[in-house]
């Protein structure tokens, strides 16, 4: 493969989304005490979504594999501000602290506390907030948070934030990289500023699971242009790739650029779809967490790296959709993350890929797993209102449904088991029942609107390991292979069609 290089930035424009997401699971401590953790020798209780506790201190552990996928800026997260913040009452002391993570080689671990300073509480609920810059550039992760109180407290909400302070944006040019071992890769960083002083940590190793190495740290300064090119060479002892972590220790502005080890097989077949591609496009995805999470080396990422030169596309899918929260995006209703579906018609789609039904079919506990989260006699007609809007707002793009996919139910069953034996109502994702329902739906979806259809699930299921196509994590989310499969479907789809 030719080495990465771009040329062409006169039509690339600075994204402004902001990717600020509460990061505490059970915040609100609507669903009790789940996720928290007491020690101490008094009781620690929840009513009504306030929790009371005294003389003791109350953790939250983050799911790490999750923050993995989910945000490539929540892991190494140096540099970057983060607010650790409450709302309470109480009387007597409180400190607020934050664990960092660092691994200085391999999967060493060490830990540092990031504290607070003393807080006085009163019987007047109050906003605390502890915020600080990390500044170790060996932390991958801050991985637990504690409140420790010298008195008593309650606590009505919670958050953990990194600042999207909106300095200044840092892109790239390539967004991505599909690469050999011993590929040299040469990116453009792109800012909107200057003369702009920026620290450049390139990792030989790109996510938790393929065990990070001290990074190999440059400091640099932004052109005329705000543009630095930087080149870098593919480790031989990379498993996963190399990760490009660019940040501002000033703002903490960061952003990070994926060079993605890919199999020859996978190499040798995306090049061969890429030569059939001809004309002028632009590809429009959207879709849950499986399209919005690792992005830089998921499959709309890979897709996009062997697009034509005048091809374009945008990655509009939001972690946790559902068919509901497409139609309520596409029709200006009140939802979370909004911006993401900002303008999205502004560079008219020719084609509109539909990635759906994970957060639909997942089922409930106490239903004896019977129950979707989209009631199956409403899923068919969320299909049709989504396939009318899109038509109404773009109506010469063709319009592509991707199959929902099962999980790897072993992992899924495995996380059910404590909540099972508690007796806690929880979900299943992906089962194979309720999957193969929607996905029925969805095909004749598809056929009755003259849509296309692509039944990437039963790929998926017939594919030579299908455990390793999801993150251990959960047997949900697509693992590095699993995107790379998606990218194959999708580019092949593409070439077929031409």
């Amino acid at each position: 493969m030719k080495t990465v290089i771009c040329t062409a930035l006169s039509c690339f424009s600075l994204a402004a989304y902001t990717r600020e997401v509460n990061l505490i699971n059970n915040s609100s401590f609507t669903s009790g005490k789940i996720h928290w953790h007491y020690s101490g020798e008094k009781d620690f209780r929840v009513n009504s979504g306030t929790a009371f506790f005294s003389e003791g201190s109350l953790s939250h552990y983050f799911d790490l594999g999750n923050l993995e996928h989910a945000d490539p800026q929540c892991a190494m997260p140096a540099n970057r501000f983060f607010r650790f913040r409450i709302k309470a009452k109480g009387s007597g002391k409180m400190t607020l602290q934050v664990r960092a993570r660092k691994m200085l080689a391999g999967n060493a671990v060490e830990f540092a506390y990031r504290k607070s300073r003393e807080y006085t509480l009163d019987n007047e609920i109050k906003v605390f907030d502890f915020e600080l810059q990390e500044p170790d550039r060996f932390t991958v992760f801050h991985d637990k948070l504690t409140i420790s109180v010298d008195g008593s407290i309650e606590i009505e909400d919670t958050s953990f934030y990194y600042l999207d302070r909106n300095a200044f944006r840092i892109a790239f040019v390539p967004e991505c990289a599909v690469v050999r071992h011993g590929e040299n890769v040469t990116v453009n960083i792109v800012t909107d500023k200057p003369g702009q002083q920026l620290t450049a940590d390139l990792y030989c190793g790109q996510t938790l699971l393929s065990g990070y190495q001290p990074p190999e740290r440059t400091t640099f300064t932004t052109g005329k242009d705000g543009i630095y090119r930087y080149t870098f060479k593919v480790s031989n002892a990379a498993s996963d790739g190399m990760r490009l972590a660019v940040s501002d220790p000033e703002t903490g502005v960061k952003n990070s650029f994926f060079a993605t080890i890919v199999p020859e097989e996978k190499l040798q077949k995306y090049s061969a779809y890429s030569k059939k591609l001809a004309g002028k496009k632009h590809l429009l995805f959207l879709g849950d967490s499986l399209s919005d999470y690792d992005r830089g080396r998921n499959y709309p990422s890979i897709v996009g790296h062997y697009l034509p030169e005048n091809w374009s596309f945008r990655n509009a899918g939001v972690g946790g959709d559902t068919l509901g929260k497409i139609y309520a995006r596409l029709t200006g209703q009140k939802i979370n993350r909004p911006e993401m579906y900002h303008e999205l018609f502004k560079v008219m789609p020719d084609m509109i890929f539909i990635f759906i039904g994970g957060n639909d079919c997942k089922v409930s506990f106490f239903s004896g797993y019977k129950n979707t989260f989209t009631p199956k006699n409403e899923q068919r007609k969320l299909m049709d209102d989504i396939t009318a809007e899109l038509k109404k707002r773009a109506p010469q793009a063709k319009i592509v449904f991707i199959s929902a996919l099962d999980s790897f139910l072993p992992y899924q069953l495995s996380l059910a088991e404590p909540k099972v034996a508690a007796n806690v109502n929880h979900n299943l994702f992906g089962h194979p029942e309720p999957t193969a329902d929607f996905v029925e739906k969805m095909q004749s979806a598809a056929k009755d609107h003259g849509a296309y259809f692509i039944n990437a699930r039963e790929i998926f299921r017939n594919a030579a390991d299908p455990q390793s196509l999801n993150v251990p994590d959960d047997g949900v989310h697509l693992s590095l292979k699993g995107h790379q499969l998606m990218a194959e479907i999708v580019l092949h789809f593409l070439a077929s069609i031409q």
